[in-house]
């Protein structure tokens, strides 16, 4: 076989972890080599066995979470979201990644929710406005997301993509 086969890689890590099955990392990592092979059933099993080994580690929640929002299973990841804000409730990272994770399922107002409990912890966050302010259009909120998208502002003037999604907006206000 040729370096770097997926196959090979696959078997090599379920050795591993048949060594150590309580090691999250190395559940985490099989599930992503299987999540990229295709084998979705068999890494999402890998995943559960990571929390299950070790159901506080949020550096490996968090990367399943993001391999699985990569393969767009917003679903399943917003459940390792809510895991990871249970262990770290004082992340505006996790905050602002469940949101979108929300606002890609089309939960705009659990979306929203997400954002505001960020601000709280970070009320300079222009990511965070922004955020907030494309869950807003996508819920057809013109006002609320024009409100967000000048917040984003206020808080970096050179942010281009608010700025941008700002004038569009406003260029089809009439009057």
């Amino acid at each position: 076989t040729k370096k770097g086969d997926p196959n090979r890689l696959i078997a090599a890590m379920k050795e591993a972890v048949a060594v150590s099955p309580k090691n999250a990392t190395r559940q985490v990592t099989l599930g992503k080599v299987l999540m990229e092979k295709g084998m979705t059933g068999e890494a999402e099993k890998a995943f559960k066995y990571a929390v299950v080994a070790e159901p506080h580690n949020s550096a490996a929640l968090m990367e399943i979470w993001e391999i699985l929002l990569g393969k767009d299973m917003d679903k399943e990841a917003a459940e390792y979201f809510v895991k990871v804000s249970k262990i770290n409730p004082e992340d505006v990272h996790v905050y602002n990644r469940l949101g979108i994770a929300f606002r890609k399922q089309g939960k705009f107002m659990e979306a929203i929710d997400e954002y505001k409990k960020a601000l709280l912890l970070d009320p300079q966050d222009e990511n965070l406005y922004y955020n907030m302010g494309r869950a807003y259009l996508e819920a057809a909120l013109q006002e609320e997301a024009v409100v967000n998208f000048r917040k984003a502002l206020e808080c970096n003037p050179d942010f281009s993509e608010a700025g941008q999604i700002l004038s569009e907006i406003e260029a089809t206000i009439p009057g």
